[in-house]
């Protein structure tokens, strides 16, 4: 009797890009999708331009992950995980994400030897980003253990975007 509707937030991606190369998303409007708008791994050129995203995340990602007490969240407007190359998002509109706006990531946890990860060619331009966790979040994190981490990001550029009022979402 208190509200006219509910609304759940389901765990499902806009656009579920995976290891797929030469991927471009294009004059799309994603909108309330739980997990990603665009999600992609390793990869090689991912051009996501001209797009709307909007009431993006908030689902359970999983319980107690990361040692953590509670369920963690999730839900970015674009991600991609892992190592890739030439990573563009331009002439964008991004607003109320639960997570990141735009992020390029990758949790290096007990890393010992396997193949390098490289980020290389990263583009965030010409977006507007509104209400979001995070307008631009982008990791490579350190190795536990002691091991050295020769992975590495190289021309990463933020060029021209607009960013206001970060982590005021919902």
């Amino acid at each position: 009797s208190r509200f006219k509707s509910i609304e759940f937030c389901v765990r499902r991606y806009g656009f579920a890009i995976a290891h797929n190369n030469g991927v471009t998303v294009d004059n799309i409007s994603v909108m309330y999708v739980g997990a990603h708008g665009v999600g992609a791994g390793a990869m090689k050129n991912l051009k996501v331009t001209n797009c709307t995203f909007a009431w993006i995340g908030g689902s359970i990602q999983a319980e107690n992950l990361f040692g953590r007490n509670a369920p963690v969240r999730y839900g970015n407007a674009v991600e991609i995980w892992g190592g890739f190359e030439n990573f563009t998002v331009d002439n964008c509109y991004i607003r109320d994400v639960y997570d990141a706006a735009l992020t390029h990531q990758f949790g290096m946890g007990n890393w010992k030897g396997g193949e390098p990860v490289l980020m290389k060619n990263v583009r965030y331009s010409r977006n507007v980003i509104e209400r979001c966790n995070y307008s631009i979040e982008f990791f490579l994190s350190g190795i536990k253990d002691g091991a050295t981490n020769p992975s590495r990001m190289e021309n990463v550029l933020f060029d021209r975007n607009l960013m206001r009022d970060a982590a005021t979402g919902y």
